[in-house]
């Protein structure tokens, strides 16, 4: 892998995409990790259950998406944010925002610290492999994913569900 002489970003080259899944109850980040090493060998998941371990990681390793959780205890999820602008060659290129809470003004806030979507939760595991594959197609990032991205066939749209099945959420 080369990196890019402005940044820590990988170049174009099949690198794989290194996401990093933030949140305080440690299953769901790991949980979202594990859905996330679903999609093949371009992405290497990671996962962090505070804001602080998330700044280690990020401290010692390029991280090209960050998925975080809204509300933890201590630092949050957009103090995270804020404080990756401040630390140069280190912001993800990408960030997705989750929250199980309706908060006043935080699509306003989130647009200032460039937070790319916002995701209510509980959200389905194969919606967030999706949202992530956009994501490395709107960076330019060129892992190598399977053709279905990773995704069972039965979780693929179209892909089989009855309808009498319930899809696995994420956890609140």
């Amino acid at each position: 892998m080369t990196v890019d002489s402005n940044s820590s970003r990988p170049t174009k080259e099949n690198a794989p995409v290194c996401i990093l899944v933030v949140d305080d109850h440690p299953n769901s980040a790991a949980m979202l990790a594990r859905v996330i090493g679903q999609l093949g060998p371009g992405v290497t998941p990671l996962s962090a259950e505070s804001a602080e371990e998330a700044l280690s990681v990020i401290n010692s390793r390029r991280v090209d998406l960050l998925i975080t959780d809204l509300v933890m205890p201590g630092v949050t999820g957009l103090d995270l944010i804020e404080r990756l602008q401040k630390l140069p060659g280190r912001r993800p290129a990408y960030t997705i925002l989750m929250t199980a809470y309706n908060v006043p003004g935080l699509k306003e806030i989130a647009k200032r610290l460039m937070v790319n979507e916002i995701v209510s939760k509980p959200i389905q595991p194969e919606r967030m492999c999706r949202m992530i594959i956009e994501a490395i197609e709107v960076c330019g990032f060129n892992p190598v994913l399977p053709e279905n991205g990773g995704l069972r066939q039965t979780d693929a749209p179209g892909g089989g569900r009855t309808g009498s099945e319930s899809p696995a959420r994420l956890p609140e």
